[in-house]
């Protein structure tokens, strides 16, 4: 199932994927497999197309794409991280662009992603971040699923105003949380996808 997306963030620029992929967990991998054309899914801000596939974290679950999306959806749910964005057919999900400071997903917004630092501590736990946060399902084979998730931040400095935002990193933290609490569900019993 191979469908064309694409993300939209306000970002100035991206992270390469080598660094990206040298800060994701063991468990995932990094897939430089390219689309070859990207869609539009939303906007906000100056417009900045990203390829999910070329800047993401990956894992394979057991299971068909549609008992995989499902199961992704129910773990943002619980996790409480809005997804306005659920394309079942297309096997996308999540959230193409908010605004966020404080905590999230039950930890320091630091736990997720890297901002640089102040001198009150990780900017990523008191500016406000713009981010993007999606999720992708993408059949591998009969009973085998890949499951993508891309985060793609910025941070602006509220207190120096119009200040041209920072690009963030992410840790690969949240991404992992993501994956391990899907490959934990237990398997649909059959016949009901």
């Amino acid at each position: 199932m191979k469908q064309d997306f694409a993300v939209f963030a306000l970002v100035a620029c991206l992270v390469p994927p080598g660094d990206l992929a040298a800060q994701t967990p063991s468990e995932m991998r990094y897939s430089g497999w390219q689309r070859s054309q990207p869609a539009q899914l939303g906007a906000f801000g100056p417009t900045v197309w990203i390829r999910m596939d070329t800047v993401n974290t990956w894992v394979l679950v057991p299971g068909r794409p549609a008992e995989v999306f499902r199961k992704t959806r129910h773990v943002y749910e619980t996790m409480k991280l809005k997804a306005p964005l659920v394309d079942s057919t297309g096997g996308i999900l999540g959230n193409p662009g908010f605004k966020h400071t404080g905590a999230m997903a039950g930890g320091r917004m630091s736990t997720w992603i890297r901002c640089g630092e102040g001198m009150t501590g990780p900017n990523a736990d008191t500016w406000r971040i713009t981010m993007a946060l999606l999720s992708s399902v993408e059949r591998v084979a009969e009973d085998t699923t890949r499951l993508r998730t891309v985060i793609v931040s910025t941070a602006s400095n509220l207190a120096e105003g119009g200040r041209t935002p920072m690009t963030c990193t992410s840790t690969g933290q949240l991404e992992a949380q993501i994956h391990s609490k899907v490959r934990a569900m237990p398997p649909a019993p059959s016949g009901n996808e």
